[in-house]
């Protein structure tokens, strides 16, 4: 039904369109506008009749204006039929363009779509959180890459897929079974000229590439890979172990899982053990070079308060390693005891990121606190940009109010703290047990749906049993 509806105002629509150009034409001209906009759809017969109207009327522009030539020369085409065609045109286009615009958010909120649009910037930003690039070589030396975006919210990269298919991108989606692995959903780019496809996509489509970690480096050693398939496989060997270091100098990274290493590779391909050392030195200086200028900028960028990325540069970050969340405290002040709800952003990225993380704080202005994390060693193994102030919070609830995120699970977080604020202006002690249970069932709600990366003090029973035992 939907399709034949279409169809029938369509086909009314493109038919004899060039009678609406005069009218248009002569509306134009008569307002006293100079620039007279002609189009014309029909044969070409119609079309130089036209020009020749457009012709004579820029002639009349030059010397004194005469309208009842220009009104001769109009009126022949129009008459009442023909204005009441048009008109009618022009109803059915209206109805036309309600009709897509109500069905097209019909169909866009029945896929959960409704959140926002997949844009390069916003997969840039999201690929520097939760994705990687990986090459391998088979046992004839051939690369066999691979792009990843690993996400738990499967509807996202549902979204993603479709936006990559309209550029003639496939992917696949690769949704392990949760019991019988801890490993996220998936989406996955493969092949050499579907990966070298989408780096030149990414590089056309957005004003400056925004990776600002390792990524950069591994993207244009990717990039520099499937440009030269044709390499020695020494330098082969060279490029596809460079990747996911930070410079040409440091070490090869230790061998996990079922990587192979230097030696294993060249014995593997018949090679003098030791012949790819350095072998690609010439094309990672060059790609070295590049990713440092690109640092230089972006930490001139940070210095000057002058962002260089889009603004869904920083909801694609957000959407991967960022997380609003409540904290639920139970206290005892002055012998009174209380609940107290805190909450918090926090974005936690690995140490190479760290300019990551200060051109998200840059961008979204707001003050917090950037925390090393260490291990037992203490070597610092992630960095944290906590915000916590109440009136910062607000700033980063505004700045994602105006850019949507994509992940309905973060979209809900943010909804959490929205409501926290609203219940705070009429509670502001939270001393209701009905509307602070209500809450907290919710707070473990959205905790749920993030699959266990959150973890509570207490489970929800015992937080609903103090909050009774407390407040009763």
């Amino acid at each position: 039904m939907n399709m034949f509806f279409s169809t029938f105002i369509f086909a009314l629509l493109v038919s004899d369109l060039t009678v609406g150009s005069i009218i248009l034409t002569r509306v134009v001209y008569k307002s006293g506008t100079r620039l007279i906009k002609q189009i014309a759809y029909s044969s070409k017969q119609q079309i130089e009749s036209t020009s020749n109207v457009i012709q004579s009327s820029n002639k009349m522009i030059e010397s004194d204006v005469n309208y009842d030539y220009i009104n001769s020369e109009l009126t022949p085409d129009i008459n009442p039929l023909n204005v009441e065609y048009i008109t009618f045109k022009i109803v059915i286009f209206c109805i036309y363009y309600y009709y897509y615009q109500y069905f097209n958010i019909q169909s866009i909120n029945n896929k959960n779509y409704k959140i926002g649009l997949i844009t390069w910037e916003y997969l840039t930003g999201l690929i520097e959180t939760d994705g990687s690039f990986k090459i391998s070589l088979d046992k004839a030396g051939k690369y066999k890459p691979i792009i990843s975006i690993s996400q738990k919210n499967t509807e996202l990269l549902d979204k993603i897929q479709a936006f990559l298919h309209t550029y003639k991108i496939n992917s696949t989606l690769d949704i392990s079974d949760p019991q019988k692995s801890n490993r996220a959903p998936q989406l996955r780019i493969q092949g050499s000229k579907q990966i070298l496809d989408f780096c030149q996509l990414l590089e056309d489509n957005v004003d400056i590439l925004s990776f600002c970690s390792q990524k950069y480096r591994d993207f244009l050693i990717v990039k520099t890979a499937l440009s030269n398939l044709n390499s020695d496989l020494k330098i082969k060997i060279d490029l596809m172990l460079s990747l996911h270091k930070t410079c040409l100098d440091q070490p090869d990274i230790k061998s996990y899982k079922n990587k192979l290493t230097r030696k294993k590779h060249e014995q593997r391909l018949n090679l003098t053990l030791g012949s790819s050392n350095e072998a690609a030195k010439v094309l990672l200086t060059k790609i070295d070079k590049q990713f440092n200028n690109h640092k230089t900028n972006i930490q001139k960028s940070i210095f000057n308060n002058t962002p260089i990325f889009s603004n869904d540069w920083c909801v694609g970050i957000m959407d991967g390693d960022g997380c609003f969340s409540i904290s639920i405290e139970f206290i005892t002040e002055a012998n009174k005891r209380k609940v107290q709800l805190i909450p918090i952003f926090q974005l936690v990225m690995e140490t190479d990121a760290i300019l990551t993380i200060k051109m998200f704080k840059s961008m979204v202005g707001c003050e917090g606190r950037l925390i090393e994390h260490k291990n037992q060693t203490k070597k610092v193994t992630a960095i944290y940009y906590r915000v916590n102030r109440i009136d910062e919070l607000r700033k980063l609830l505004d700045f994602f109010e105006i850019y949507n995120t994509r992940n309905l699970i973060k979209k809900q977080q943010l909804n959490l703290v929205k409501k926290l604020f609203e219940i705070k202006k009429k509670n502001d002690n939270l001393t209701n047990p009905e509307i602070l249970s209500n809450f907290i069932r919710e707070c473990y709600k959205v905790t749920e749906l993030g699959k266990g990366k959150g973890k509570r003090k207490f489970t929800l029973d015992e937080a609903l049993e103090k909050v009774n035992n407390w407040l009763n």
